[in-house]
């Protein structure tokens, strides 16, 4: 779904628009044999994920989730309620959304999709979008969080480094096996990360303290691996921000915009060709 089509159903959900076709607490994509299940984390840290390349393979991803904090209102970070609906425009593009958080300060929908690339469906992205819209009379400074527990081939025995073609993106190794997982967090602005063996992170995001996340945790030399972005923004009335996070099996997509770069440019090298 593109962002404009995104920001059409936040637009929908804030009116009160019927157009949901599913509302459950458990988020599912798919993409052939490709498998997301996510299960809100809450506050207590509860909530669970999986993320398997193909239906017989060991699930990559433990936990998944988004946590937020409006600075000058809340004294610590909370997770974004998971009771929200989910809009199904496809098996593998769905939004969910939820409104009226905070007493109404906000309202967010999270765009999930996933695609499957090269030779096999096993070499697979799970994509989400994130846009938060400020429905209150006042500008909000945000911090915005996204953590998850990645387990490349169902281990918790990791390492991780930084794939040196992207300065964002984290690849998470299973020392035992060549099997290994990419995580990335991204938008207009530079994101920080925090990266912890668990459960030290999620610790953190449910504990009483606010917390700021200073590019601190890699490379990891081994371990559980736990990660997580930050973005602060400060939203206008009425106004809205979007985030983005990655998470893919044994292979690496662009970011947004960098296929229909390289589309655009495969086109034009065809055109040249046949002219010349």
């Amino acid at each position: 779904m593109r962002q404009s089509n995104l920001c059409t159903m936040i637009m929908i959900i804030a009116v009160g628009g019927s157009s949901a076709t599913a509302s459950a607490q458990t988020i599912h994509v798919t993409n052939n044999s490709a498998l997301a299940s996510i299960n809100p984390i809450d506050d207590l840290g509860q909530g669970s994920a999986s993320y398997q390349p193909t239906v017989r393979a060991p699930s990559y991803m433990t936990q998944n989730w988004w946590w937020y904090r409006i600075n000058g209102v809340n004294d610590h970070e909370y997770a974004l309620p998971g009771g929200g609906t989910i809009y199904n425009d496809n098996t593998n593009n769905v939004l969910y959304a939820v409104r009226g958080v905070e007493n109404g300060a906000f309202n967010a929908g999270i765009n999930y999709s996933m695609k499957s690339f090269g030779i096999g469906s096993h070499k697979t992205i799970l994509f989400q979008a994130i846009t938060i819209e400020n429905t209150s009379n006042q500008a909000m400074s945000l911090s915005l969080y996204n953590f998850v527990d990645m387990d490349p081939n169902s281990s918790n025995n990791n390492t991780a480094g930084w794939d040196p073609r992207y300065t964002y993106q984290m690849r998470i190794f299973d020392v035992e096996s060549d099997k290994f997982s990419d995580y990335s967090g991204y938008d207009r602005q530079n994101a920080s990360y925090r990266v912890e063996e668990n459960p030290g992170l999620l610790n953190a995001l449910i504990d009483q303290n606010p917390d700021e996340f200073l590019n601190t945790g890699m490379p990891f030399a081994r371990g559980d691996w736990t990660g997580g972005f930050e973005w602060t923004a400060t939203i206008s009335p009425g106004g809205r921000f979007i985030a983005y996070a990655q998470v893919s099996t044994n292979r690496h997509i662009p970011a947004p915009g960098t296929m229909t770069l390289l589309t655009i440019g495969g086109l034009l090298g065809a055109r040249r060709r046949r002219r010349s």
